[in-house]
């Protein structure tokens, strides 16, 4: 269940990619416990800002903060705002599309929470009053199917705290490969981690973890800097 929620929904919020088919029959159990997926036909990325504005509606949703919520929905143009009225459609909707994931605590997904989210996919007069991107139905077709699987695998797991991990992740870096410029890149790791210069270079050197509490933006901006010196590093996320 886990494996399967990390795929399709963390594909979704760490690289703006999603695969909105997720029935039993597009993926495999491994014997050493790995997951196969094996149909990649209903796969879409993401327009970056659409992404951007995605995410920080989601994050916005966890944190039940209705301003920042209504802003997205806004930037998404979801909502006309010389209607405003159907700001609280397009409210109730982001909350459902997050479903089980806004409770607390590991648990199982329900067959009410599956009912629920199925209704109100299927309430289109309702959703004919927003101005739904098609993007949305195939979100809300990827979510309620990710639900409906991990109800029927009965999978326990505490769902939001792994949705909001790929909202605001915590990352670390650990460098690979110094390349053809290793000053440059031991210079960065010293700025980055406050060191002196030979402790620096023994971090490189033995590949340990640099940096502490990075957002996944901070991270990908140091692994960049990192590329552009001649390295290689990778990105890891603090579970």
């Amino acid at each position: 269940g886990v494996a399967l929620f990390d795929f399709y929904v963390g594909s979704l919020f760490e690289y703006g990619l999603y695969n909105c088919d997720p029935h039993p029959g597009n993926y495999l159990r491994l014997a050493d416990g790995r997951v196969a997926f094996l149909d990649f036909g209903c796969c879409q990325e993401l327009p970056d800002e659409f992404a951007r504005t995605l995410k920080t509606l989601f994050r916005a949703t966890h944190a039940a903060d209705s301003h920042q919520m209504e802003s997205s929905l806004f930037s998404l143009d979801i909502v006309d705002n010389r209607r405003p009225a159907d700001m609280e459609t397009a409210l109730s909707l982001a909350r459902m599309m997050a479903g089980p994931t806004l409770r607390e605590g590991p648990q199982y997904i329900s067959k009410d929470d599956v009912v629920q989210m199925r209704q109100t996919k299927g309430n289109r007069r309702k959703w004919m009053r927003l101005r739904l991107p098609a993007e949305f139905f195939f979100l809300f077709r990827m979510r309620v199917g990710v639900m409906a699987v991990l109800h029927r695998l009965g999978a326990e797991a505490d769902w939001g705290r792994f949705e909001r991990g790929y909202l605001d992740p915590v990352c670390q870096l650990v460098v690979e490969e110094a390349g053809d410029r290793p000053i440059q890149v031991i210079r960065l790791v010293r700025e980055e981690t406050g060191t002196n210069i030979n402790d620096a270079q023994q971090l490189v050197d033995s590949a340990q973890a640099i940096g502490q509490n990075l957002s996944m933006s901070q991270a990908k901006a140091l692994q960049s800097r990192i590329a552009e010196a001649g390295g290689r590093a990778r990105i890891v996320r603090v579970e």
